[in-house]
């Protein structure tokens, strides 16, 4: 016989989720959001510390929160999506979206599989980036490599090398070919 109070069990699995994120903040410094669900049901919501450490803005389960990595399987699954729909080839060159852009024979395909031998924007120092821009868009960026144009640390497809400015130029690339943002 199936257990027949699912609702206590979901009450006392919230409780003890809560507790454990609790003491994270407590103890540890945790600083996050955090959703925890069962069979399609939010077992558990909440928010621990800031989303502004500076300003001392409370972060909540409603606050942007930037994924980093875990947003590289969206912006390919967009991104294979487009090629399906012939919006987009995996063979076409970032000139295609971005004419000025300075780095020849960079294809879709290779910067979905990090291929392209570009420069990583996580490591431009912050004299290069300047400091009035803390947080770079996708179309900041894409200036700012245009403007700067930093070396390369690799032809194209000579070798695999991981690299966040692969994944924010696919992310452009989706705001371009769609003319609706990424957040969007």
């Amino acid at each position: 016989q199936p257990f027949s109070d699912y609702s206590f069990f979901l009450q006392s699995a919230s409780s003890k989720i809560e507790s454990f994120f609790s003491k994270r903040h407590a103890n540890d410094g945790f600083n996050g959001a955090a959703l925890v669900a069962k069979d399609g049901k939010i077992i558990y919501s909440g928010a621990y510390g800031y989303s502004n450490r500076q300003n001392k803005d409370t972060l909540t389960t409603a606050t942007p929160i930037q994924l980093a990595s875990v947003t590289k399987t969206f912006t390919a699954t967009a991104i294979l999506q487009l090629v399906e729909s012939h919006i987009v080839s995996l063979d076409d060159t970032i000139q295609k979206f971005f004419p000025d852009f300075p780095y020849k024979n960079i294809t879709i395909k290779l910067l979905l599989s990090h291929r392209t031998g570009l420069p990583d924007y996580i490591y431009f120092s912050r004299d290069f980036i300047g400091k009035e821009n803390r947080f770079l868009t996708n179309q900041s960026l894409v200036d700012l490599l245009i403007a700067k144009k930093p070396a390369v640390r690799c032809a194209p497809d000579r070798m695999f090398i991981y690299c966040n400015t692969n994944y924010a130029l696919l992310a452009a690339i989706i705001e371009k070919a769609t003319g609706v943002s990424y957040k969007q």
